[in-house]
């Protein structure tokens, strides 16, 4: 994600639609590999923040 901001604005490279997919397809196999950690540390923020809503 990072060097994709940095491209598109220091290089002026375009963000294709081949690149968002790409780092959908990213956060998505991520998000699969963690899905216990996530399920676990979402309750616990939620409820940390919970305040603010």
């Amino acid at each position: 994600m990072v060097a994709t901001v940095a491209g598109a604005v220091l290089l002026a490279e375009p963000v294709t639609p081949l690149t968002v997919v790409g780092f959908a397809v990213i956060v998505t196999g991520f998000a699969l590999l963690k899905r216990h950690a996530i399920a676990t540390e979402v309750p616990r923020i939620l409820a940390r923040v919970g305040g603010l809503f």
